[in-house]
Parts: structure tokens; sequence; C-alpha cells
């Protein structure tokens, strides 16, 4: 394992998210998996251990943010200008990044092809700033470049 020049690893000042490009910073929390299910297929013999596998099917889950309301405000502002209405911030498809950069070291994640899903807002009483939470679904995750799917004959279009 490898610390950075002043001995600092990655930490949450480390992060950028970028939506198309445009740096959003007013976030608290962002969330993503994707996983590779494959199925186990088994022949005779008295062992009954798996003897084969299938390739497997990609299945990326949804991308959850929680940000300040005003930064929120601001990206759905901006994603529903770009729609053909001018309102409609949930038809908009759009790419995101995640970087993470410290000292000399940086990686980054691309969140492919998202759209707005799903978003809710629980306020209360107290000293706390009022943050919202926002659901994206993506049709991939690379990390670095890399793809958990199988991308042999070309990434999904």
């Amino acid at each position: 394992m490898t610390i950075g020049v002043n001995g600092n690893d990655f930490s949450w000042g480390s992060i950028v998210f970028k939506v198309d490009g445009e740096l959003f910073d007013g976030f608290t929390k962002i969330s993503y998996s994707h996983k590779r299910t494959r199925t186990k297929g088994y022949s005779a013999g008295r062992h009954h251990a798996p003897t084969h596998r299938s390739s497997g099917k990609y299945e990326p889950d949804q991308v959850k943010v929680t940000g300040y309301k005003s930064e929120i405000a601001a990206l759905r502002a901006a994603l529903a200008r770009r729609s053909a209405s001018g309102t409609s911030y949930g038809n908009v498809e759009f790419e995101g990044v995640v970087q993470f950069e410290e000292s000399n070291e940086f990686h980054q994640d691309d969140l492919s092809r998202l759209t707005w899903s799903e978003e809710g807002v629980d306020h209360e009483e107290n000293t706390d700033l009022l943050t919202e939470e926002i659901t994206f679904d993506t049709m991939g995750i690379k990390r670095d470049g890399l793809t958990l799917y199988d991308d042999t004959d070309g990434a999904p279009q």
C-alpha cells in the first residue's frame, strides 16, 4: 500500500463529481455499484460440484447522491435546460464522472448514460443544512477505463 507524498490517502476532499464535464461540488455522499451475475452449471458425478459457469449478466445498480438543497436544484435546472421542453430534467441522458486525486495518484470512475430516476427529501427541525437524496439510473460503470463486463466484442452502445 502506498501513502501519498504528505502521508495523505484518499478522503472525501479528494473527490470531484462532474456531470457532462460541469463540476458540482455541494454533495455529501455518492454511492454506486455493479455486478456480473453468473450461473453455475452442474454435471453428473458424486461430487455434485459446479463444473461450468456462464459468462454472466452485467448489472449496474442505481447511483445514489446526497447533496445540499441548492446544489441539487442547480443540477436539476441544468439538466432541465437541456431537455426538449426546457423543464423535464427526467428525460435528459448525461455522463457522470467521479474523480479521486491525491498527491501523484489519480483515479476516475465513469458513470455512463445516466438518467434522473428518483428523488426524495426529509426535512426536520434542527441545525443541519438541508439536503436531498437523488437517484440516477446508469447503463454502466468504468473504473480507470476498466470494465467488469466482457468487452471482447467492444463496449455496448
